[in-house]
C-alpha cells in the first residue's frame, strides 16, 4: 500500500484501517474516491496454521504481502486460520505455473479456486466471501489439490496472507 506521497507505508496485520482510494492515469487525470470492501491488513503467514509440505520464499516489498509467500504443490497441504469477522479472503499469486486449490469454511467445501492465469498477477484476492452481516467465529482453510489447469506449467498454489473483513 503507498500514501498520498506514493511511498509504501507500514501497516499492522489484524488491525482495521478506514481507507479510501482514487485512482490516476498517466496524464495526471484523477477518478472519484471509493472505500474497499476489505479495510483490514491481511494477516500474514506467521499466524496461519500449516500442515504439509510447504515452503516460503523472501521476494520484493512489491512482490508478497510483508515480503513472502509460502507455496505448495503437492495434494494434501493446508492452511488453516481462524478468525472473527463476517468477510473473508485469500491473498495469493496468479500466473502460469498456478495450479488448483479448495477451500472450506466452517468444515465445508465452498469453492475450487485455479490460481493459472498467462500473466503473472501479485497480491490478488483470489477467494472472497461475505459470511453474514453478524460478527461470528469462522475458520477458512485453503487445501492443495496437486493439480492443475491444462495450459499451466505447474501445480503451486501459494498463500500470501488471509483478510479479514469487519
Amino acid at each position: 500500500m503507498f500514501g498520498a506521497d506514493n511511498r509504501p507505508v507500514a501497516l499492522v496485520p489484524g488491525r482495521t484501517y478506514a481507507l479510501r482510494l482514487r485512482a490516476y492515469d498517466r496524464a495526471g487525470n484523477l477518478g472519484v474516491w471509493t472505500t474497499p470492501k476489505y479495510t483490514t491488513v491481511p494477516y500474514d503467514n506467521a499466524v496461519l496454521g500449516y500442515s504439509g509440505a510447504w515452503r516460503s520464499v523472501a521476494a520484493s516489498e512489491y512482490d508478497h504481502y510483508r515480503r513472502t509467500t509460502h507455496y505448495a504443490d503437492a495434494s494434501g497441504a493446508r492452511v488453516t486460520f481462524k478468525f472473527h469477522g463476517r468477510n473473508v479472503a485469500w491473498v495469493a499469486a496468479k500466473g502460469p505455473n498456478k495450479g488448483k486449490a479448495q477451500v472450506w469454511i466452517d468444515g465445508t467445501h465452498v469453492a475450487t479456486v485455479d490460481l493459472y492465469s498467462s500473466r503473472s498477477q501479485l497480491r490478488e484476492l483470489v477467494y472472497r466471501k461475505y459470511l453474514g452481516s453478524r460478527y461470528a467465529y469462522h475458520t477458512i482453510q485453503v487445501r492443495v489439490l496437486g493439480q492443475k489447469n491444462t495450459a499451466s506449467t505447474g501445480a503451486r498454489v501459494d498463500v500470501d496472507g488471509i483478510a479479514i473483513g469487519r
